[in-house]
């Protein structure tokens, strides 16, 4: 059976996250979680940091250690404050351990770039919306009396015009 047989017939029955990772090819699932070189760099730095850090703060503080906690979440069954708290560092050491090979993974099997941006014929051309000038805002006390100034000059002209035509 062709895998377009198999996703067409499960696309029915499964929802659509289940069917876009099972009809993804690996190596294009790999670059969705693959973060740039850059971005992987900034990561390993911050991440070692930060684990280094969280360590000697372990060690240094009135809290157990990693090692401590490891042995309280494994073999204790009260599920108090110590216990939540060893969980919590556990939980983040072991973000930031998965975050330090993820960063290692993406320096050592770099993601494709992306592609060239398509470049527009259309970006020369001066439409008539991009020629129009700004309008300044006036506060409208101001914009009333230049309204009212304009006005009886336009009505002046028209009073003088009309009088030397007629």
């Amino acid at each position: 059976m062709s895998s377009k047989t198999v996703s067409s017939g499960s696309s029915h029955t499964l929802s659509p996250s289940v069917t876009l990772f099972a009809t993804a090819r690996t190596k294009d699932l790999a670059d969705l979680v693959t973060p740039y070189k850059n971005e992987a760099v900034i990561r390993l730095r911050n991440s070692t940091v930060t684990l280094v850090t969280l360590t000697v703060i372990t060690y240094l503080l009135p809290v157990p250690s990693l090692w401590t906690a490891l042995n309280i979440v494994r073999g204790s069954q009260d599920r108090g404050f110590l216990w939540c708290l060893c969980a919590a560092e556990l939980a983040l050491s072991a973000l930031l351990a998965l975050n330090l090979v993820q960063a290692v993974f993406a320096l050592k099997y770099p993601r494709k770039p992306l592609p060239p941006l398509p470049t527009s014929p259309a970006k020369g051309l001066v439409t008539p919306q991009s020629q129009k000038k700004r309008r300044t805002i006036l506060a409208p006390g101001v914009r009333f009396f230049l309204l009212m100034h304009l006005d009886s000059q336009l009505l002046n002209h028209i009073v003088d015009v009309l009088e030397i035509n007629g």
